[in-house]
């Protein structure tokens, strides 16, 4: 992916099998798969990472990208420790390689106590509206029990007390037969998907946290 990148734009998923490579999930032969990540990739600094192997679970909502959980939290100055503010997953669509919402992703809200899908996922306005089940995997999404929730949960308050200048953080979150793995954390913390998952206005609830982050 580009080191200077967002919302997935510009990635590529490689790899190699058979004799054949295989990118964006789209067989090709090797030296023709060559020559197009080489013009594709030139003059851009690129980053390289390993795939991820996502729980069979995961998977089984969609395959074909790292779906994530975005769990936000944030550090209170007056209580001194961190807290959970919202919560929800994101999932590929439509043969994307990647889950982000910005290239026609799905979100869908997690209830923050349980861990538990809402009902209804929702594009990005100008890429569809909303619906109670996966397009491609016919996966319902109502009270589906996120596996390793509490764990992704504690493990976040626990990473946010070693980031405590950061107000918010928006965590990345794969889900892994190791456990969760923690893609990346984010301080530019975006309202607009925060609000399609609470399905609410969120405008009180962060004047109310930006106060205890401030610590007043």
């Amino acid at each position: 992916k580009p080191i200077n990148g967002e919302c997935g734009n510009g990635t590529f998923k490689v790899s190699f099998a058979n004799g054949k490579c295989i990118i964006n999930n789209e067989e090709d032969t090797v030296e023709s798969g060559k020559e197009r990540l080489i013009k594709e990739i030139k003059g851009t600094p690129y980053v390289v990472q390993n795939i991820v192997d996502q729980l069979a679970e995961i998977n089984a909502i969609y395959p074909k990208a790292l779906n994530t959980l975005r769990l936000t939290t944030y550090y209170d100055k007056l209580a001194k420790r961190a807290f959970p503010f919202m919560a929800f997953f994101r999932c590929g669509a439509n043969n994307n390689i990647a889950d982000n919402w910005a290239i026609g992703g799905i979100l869908i809200g997690v209830d923050l106590s349980t861990g538990k899908l809402s009902k209804y996922g929702f594009f990005k306005h100008g890429v569809g509206t909303k619906t109670e089940k996966h397009p491609d995997t016919g996966f319902v999404f109502e009270n589906y029990q996120l596996p390793q929730y509490e764990e992704c949960l504690q493990k976040a308050l626990e990473l946010h007390e070693h980031f405590k200048g950061i107000p918010i953080i928006g965590w990345d979150i794969a889900f892994t037969n190791d456990g969760p793995m923690f893609v990346e954390g984010n301080d530019n913390v975006e309202m607009g998907p925060l609000q399609v998952a609470a399905n609410k206005g969120l405008i009180r609830a962060y004047n109310e946290i930006k106060k205890r982050c401030l610590g007043y």
